[in-house]
């Protein structure tokens, strides 16, 4: 280190806070990113600590300051720092032991689960699905692991039957084995439920295993018959009566013994008749052949069978088989019985309608067949064309039109057709994955830098929408209807969707807070709701408040946008409803008050025939006055009946008008008249003449406005403000005069002092210079007072030499006054006095006190014995220098905060 490095240290290391912090906030200095650790661990100043922490990119480093923070806010930084860390799915990753070890000692349920559903390394979701306790995200990570063992792990975690049962759906086509084990083990912990679907589908499948053993001796199973016989003693007591029933039926046909097999005579009756119509008969059991009668009607039945069991598939149907059997057992009745000839007819009948419903059918069946086969070549020309979405269009069309078509031979060839085309399909298929993955890479780096854009929140949640459609309709656009599910690469999947996260996360707070915004408008409307129908159903109605509450409302309509979605409709009714309730009671108010001022209009159109016009109109006023005390209506309609009723009122009131129309004449004139007096009062103000002469003008002025009956109060306030603003002015001037003399007496006084000690020469009489200096600096100006009158008058017997000077005793008598008058004035003023006269001033206030608690003399205002001292101060002329300028000036300062006081 060099001597500038041991006096100049960096800015990390200065004394001031402010300065370190902004240095460990923006610097890039290596020697300072290799400090960062050390000045998160040990900076006094918390602010510097989580800048450093911020900073930091190292996971072990931040669980090192974790364990030996203090501080609650730079503990929940490193607590958030070591979250985003953990959860983070890029290349540069912290190490694996490092995440594993913030699973074992963090508490975060949403760190854990993001761990457990988007973390890249097995081993750190396997870690983090042993604390989930969510049922809810633990078949999310079951269905979506892509590692076995993760998803066997999460299964055997699953408890809650309804999750279960959804990941059981899921794993159908995702992971067979799995699906296998944890169907059986949702079935036997319904058994051991009690669960009656569970036990009739246990029951069901027992009594089927045990019929297939009945059916055929030759490949009966002792140990599968006493394993099922085993698993019925589990459920025989919650097992139905239905099920309890075919059990034993079951269980005593495998005890019955076997015989001989029925005539061949049977089977030729029986042969044209499926399988599915026939009751199943058991092997190996002796059957009676029925007379050729009941084997007529057996065939009717068949063939009645036939036509309610295959309305929309008469090709399966043998026709002529049947056709054949009819006419083989019609010869074998003879004689023939009336029963027969209508069974007959019947059965051919219904041949007949079979007959030409399959040759519609079979005409439908070619069309169908060539239509097919136009598509096929228009698959394969679109495969050929490399056009993957049009080929599954086409080929979906074709799979539609097979659907109903079963094992026909045509269909057999168009099928096995498409079989062949089904590996260009997914060759096309992955061309498209790889050229889709292309756009899956933008669209995760488009996600990933959607949290460090200035977007607002809602925007951002738009774009991350989008982005995920799009996605989406990648995955789609790859799949193969009919093949297993094609997925895209996990990896980018688990990156798109952590980048998603991240990116939800960044606008939640926003979404938190605007949730919590809503809920409380949400709680304010129910509250408006209850108020408005309290108010609806007060007695008696408080009207008003019901306006307001029925404006309120209409303008709440409008921010039903504010509350939650999911509650704005039922918010919607809420609101709807208090409003309808507030507005029939209004209503109701509205038709008594309508009746009310129809009746007032009714009144006044009688007031016209009145002879007494005087009476006519104190009753129009009258009815004015109940008009108003009878409500009011919306505003059309009680514009509309407040016209009709001053249609009769208006004639009444004409003679009214012309009355008042004098008086406001009179009024008229008479506030000319007073603006006349303000405005000479205002010009008397504005003048340049000396206000105090024009005394007797204002009082005349003041007169006049005495004569003047109830005057205008506005007017009134102006001229007495003039005239109170014409006395403060005049007031003011005498002031301004007091001022004026008192500072001329006070120039006389320094002049006299310097005419009279600073003046004269060695022999005693006055320099010429220092006289024509005080002559040209004496004030020509002067009053009546007495004390000026002395001071001119001491200054001529002085430029006269007319007056003697003044012995030693005078002067220390002066002095001893002008020292009193100091005390006094100072004390009155509340000043101290010097130190020398410390002792006089402590009598002096005995000496007052004494003389008030006595009474022997009247004590003055403050000002009056201010202006006494003054004067007294003004004939000590004489005083020395020293002396009149130290008295003079404590007077004149004692002098101006007794002024300033007052």
């Amino acid at each position: 280190m060099n001597w500038k490095q041991r006096l100049f240290k960096p800015k990390w290391q200065h004394k001031s806070a402010d300065i370190r912090l902004e240095s460990v906030t923006t610097e890039q200095h290596p020697e300072l990113i290799g400090k960062l650790v050390e000045i998160a661990g040990t900076d006094e100043d918390s602010r510097i600590r989580c800048a450093a922490i911020k900073r930091l990119h190292q996971l072990e480093n931040i669980l090192k300051l974790y364990g030996g923070e203090t501080d609650g806010e730079v503990k929940a930084l490193l607590e958030d720092r070591i979250h985003q860390l953990a959860s983070s799915s890029n290349e540069s990753r912290p190490a694996l032991k490092f995440r594993m070890q913030v699973v074992e000692s963090t508490s975060n349920r949403e760190l854990i689960e993001h761990l457990a559903s988007h973390a890249p390394e097995a081993e750190l979701r396997y870690a983090a699905l042993g604390k989930i306790e969510r049922q809810g995200v633990l078949g999310d990570c079951c269905i979506q692991d892509s590692d076995a063992k993760n998803r066997g792990f999460a299964a055997s975690r699953i408890t809650q039957h309804t999750t279960l049962k959804r990941v059981i759906d899921a794993l159908r086509k995702r992971d067979k084995a799995l699906y296998a084990v944890l169907k059986s083990r949702l079935h036997q912990e319904l058994l051991k439920q009690a669960d009656p679907k569970a036990i009739h589908t246990e029951a069901l499948k027992i009594c089927s295993t045990l019929e297939k053993q009945a059916l055929d001796p030759d490949q009966r199973d002792p140990l599968v018959n006493r394993a099922q016989h085993t698993a019925w003693q589990l459920i025989a007591s919650k097992a139905t009566a239905d099920m309890s029933e075919r059990y034993q039926r079951i269980c005593e046909r495998l005890a019955a013994p076997v015989v001989a097999s029925p005539p061949a005579q049977v089977a030729t009756v029986t042969e044209a008749i499926p399988k599915k119509i026939l009751p199943a008969e058991p092997k190996n059991v002796l059957v009676e052949a029925p007379h050729a009668n009941e084997l007529l009607q057996q065939t009717a039945i068949t063939i009645d069978l036939y036509q309610s069991e295959n309305p929309e598939q008469p090709q399966a149907v043998n026709v002529n088989k049947l056709k054949h059997q009819l006419d083989k057992v019609w010869k074998q009745c003879k004689p023939p019985h009336a029963e027969d000839l209508v069974c007959w007819k019947k059965a051919t009948a219904t041949l007949q309608h079979l007959e030409t419903r399959l040759e519609q059918q079979q005409q439908q069946f070619e069309k169908e067949l060539s239509q097919a086969q136009q598509l096929l070549t228009q698959l394969e020309t679109e495969l050929e064309q490399g056009e993957l979405h049009k080929a599954l269009e086409t080929r979906a069309k074709l799979q539609q039109l097979g659907k109903e078509q079963g094992k026909n031979k045509g269909w057999r060839q168009i099928n096995n057709s498409m079989a062949a085309m089904q590996a260009r399909l997914r060759e096309l298929r992955d061309w498209q994955h790889w050229s889709n993955n292309k756009v899956r890479k933008r669209l995760i780096a488009e996600m990933e830098v959607l949290p460090a854009a200035d977007l607002h929140p809602d925007a951002l949640l738009d774009r991350v929408k989008s982005l995920q459609v799009e996605w989406k309709s990648l995955e789609h656009s790859e799949q193969i209807p009919g093949d297993k599910h094609f997925v895209a690469t996990p990896w980018m999947w688990r990156k798109f969707s952590a980048a998603g996260h991240t990116a939800f996360d960044t606008a939640k707070p926003y979404l938190d807070k605007r949730s919590e915004i809503q809920s409380r408008h949400a709680q304010s409307l129910a509250t408006f709701c209850e108020e408005l129908e309290q108010l609806a159903q007060a007695i008696p109605a408080d009207l008003v408040a019901l306006g307001k509450g029925l404006n309120q409302g209409r303008k709440k309509l409008h921010d039903l946008n504010n509350i939650p979605a999911r509650q704005r409709q039922k918010f919607a009714k809420q609101l709807k409803t208090a409003l309808d309730k507030a507005n029939a009671v209004i209503q109701a108010h509205y038709q008594v008050v309508e009746k009310e001022k129809m009746k007032l209009i009714r009144s006044a159109s009688q007031l016209i025939h009145m002879t007494e016009r005087s009476e006519a109109i104190t009753q129009a006023k009258s009815l004015q006055a109940n008009w108003k005390a009878a409500g009011s209506l919306w505003r059309s309609k009680e514009q509309a009946l407040w016209n009709q009723f001053r249609e009769h009122l208006n004639p009444l009131f004409e003679e009214l008008k012309e009355q008042q129309a004098s008086i406001r004449s009179a009024d008229g004139e008479k506030l000319a008249a007073q603006k006349a007096l303000c405005t000479q009062l205002k010009n008397i103000l504005g003048s340049e003449e000396d206000l105090s002469a024009l005394h007797g003008k204002v009082q005349g002025l003041q007169d006049n406005w005495k004569e003047i009956q109830n005057p205008d109060r506005k007017l009134l306030l102006s001229f007495q403000a003039l005239v109170t603003q014409y006395q403060a002015q005049v007031k003011q001037a005498q002031q301004q005069q007091v001022e004026t003399d008192r500072e001329r007496w006070w120039l006389k006084s320094a002049l006299l002092h310097e005419l009279t000690v600073s003046g004269k020469t060695s022999k005693g009489t006055i320099s010429k210079k220092i006289e024509n200096k005080i002559k040209k600096a004496w004030p020509e100006d002067h009053s009546d007072d007495s004390l000026e009158c002395n001071m001119d008058q001491t200054y001529q017997e002085i430029l006269n030499e007319n007056i003697e000077g003044l012995t030693e005793d005078e002067i220390s008598d002066m002095q001893n006054r002008a020292r009193s008058l100091c005390i006094g004035l100072e004390f009155i003023a509340g000043l101290p006095s010097p130190d020398e006269d410390r002792d006089q001033r402590m009598r002096y206030q005995v000496d007052r006190l004494a003389e008030s608690m006595s009474g022997e003399g009247i004590r003055q205002p403050a000002a009056e014995e201010a202006s006494f001292s003054e004067r007294e101060w003004l004939s000590m002329y004489a005083l020395p220098e020293a002396d009149f300028k130290s008295f003079g000036k404590r007077i004149k300062q004692a002098l101006t905060t007794i002024t300033e006081s007052i």
